[in-house]
């Protein structure tokens, strides 16, 4: 049996099910989430590399790894956890830990009428739930992000404990530095109109700045489909080795490769949603949209350059709270139709990036072998 897709096929029965409920959490679906990620096993790529790394530091606390001299967090939790827990436990803690921001994050800004949209998501868009799966580190960095544009909020010290989080996450994973100014512009925005945060947007709204960007997104992918793979190799060659921008260099065989049509068409018609919505959302969901819009930037972007699309991950995580929020809206304002299709549409596309890695039993983002820790 295939464990993924059977829990993702039961997720969306039960979230339709239950997405009217009034004593159940519309993302009660994350539990799900956790489960799969918390209890996981028999996956090939990264997760056997990280696991394999782990057993050497629970009989040696002074080996070296493979990661980074400056993802020295990282190292740190291998020096002080690995000899005192099994891997399987510091899965299960790690993944509960990822969930449960998630879980708070999506409470607190989330939509509680389509909010159940959210877990489908995160379950399914394949540089969500099963990347972190196998980018072990980059997941805990993402969530860890999540977690400091949250903290944000909190009147005692919250930027303080944010910037505290933002950086650190980068000792985790140094892609994490693509997030820091998103949590940096959620300080400034709150600092500066904490006493607005609710209140609606009002006046005039044209379609002119959706069309503009998504003009600005079909010029940036001909970009990237012309002269942009040299300029990123000219980048690359002035950063040091151990740089973030330096990988680009070791990932240039793939940027010849074309981006899927079906990426274009969904990014570019996510980018003119999402600013038709920031136009008429609250603060709270404009900080977020723009987040939703880089994301699409970055997934075109990206796309074809190795590992480098999981860089995305710190943007396109916000789409659980943004895309919902924003299916809400076209619901009040024509009808829920006319939001069922737009359901199923964003949907349709999460399940079509994950599914052949669901399926498939070969490659190293074969997900078929999946099994859980305990069923060995």
């Amino acid at each position: 049996m295939n464990i993924i897709l059977t829990s993702g096929v039961l997720l969306i029965i039960l979230s339709i099910v239950f997405r009217k409920s009034k004593t159940i959490s519309p993302y009660w679906g994350f539990l799900i989430v956790f489960l799969i990620m918390g209890f996981q096993e028999g996956v090939e790529g990264d997760f056997m590399g990280y696991k394999q790394e782990w057993q050497i530091f629970s009989t040696n606390s002074n080996a070296e790894i493979r990661t980074a001299e400056t993802d020295m967090l990282w190292q740190a939790i291998y020096h002080y956890l690995a000899p005192v827990m099994p891997f399987w436990l510091f899965i299960i803690l790690m993944s509960g830990f990822e969930c449960w921001v998630l879980w708070i994050v999506c409470k607190k800004y989330g939509s509680r009428e389509y909010g159940w949209i959210g877990p489908i998501l995160f379950f399914f868009t394949f540089y969500m739930m099963l990347i972190e799966m196998k980018a072990l580190r980059q997941g805990l960095a993402a969530e860890m992000c999540m977690f400091a544009y949250f903290l944000a909020d909190k009147k005692k010290r919250g930027w303080l404990w944010s910037i505290i989080i933002a950086v650190s996450a980068t000792f985790i994973h140094t892609s994490a530095v693509v997030a820091v100014p998103f949590v940096v512009l959620q300080i400034i925005m709150v600092k500066r109109e904490r006493e607005r945060m609710d209140i609606e947007k009002s006046g005039r709204h044209t379609l002119t700045l959706p069309l503009i960007l998504v003009a600005v997104y079909l010029v940036v992918y001909y970009l990237k489909a012309t002269s942009l793979g040299g300029w990123l190799t000219s980048m690359a060659l002035i950063f040091d080795s151990n740089s973030l921008a330096s990988y680009l260099e070791g990932e240039q065989k793939y940027l010849n490769n074309e981006v899927s049509p079906l990426i274009i068409m969904y990014d570019a018609v996510m980018v003119f949603l999402c600013t038709w919505f920031m136009q008429r959302t609250s603060r709270r969901y404009q900080i977020l949209s723009i987040a939703a819009i880089i994301g699409c930037f970055l997934d075109m972007l990206l796309f074809g350059l190795g590992s480098l699309p999981r860089i995305a991950t710190y943007y396109l995580i916000y789409d659980v709270l943004v895309y919902p929020k924003l299916t809400e809206m076209v619901s009040h304002k024509y009808g829920k139709p006319v939001a069922l299709v737009l359901t199923v549409f964003l949907i349709g596309y999460a399940i079509k990036t994950s599914l052949p890695m669901i399926v498939g039993t070969d490659g190293p983002f074969a997900f078929a072998s999946y099994h859980f820790v305990f069923s060995n």
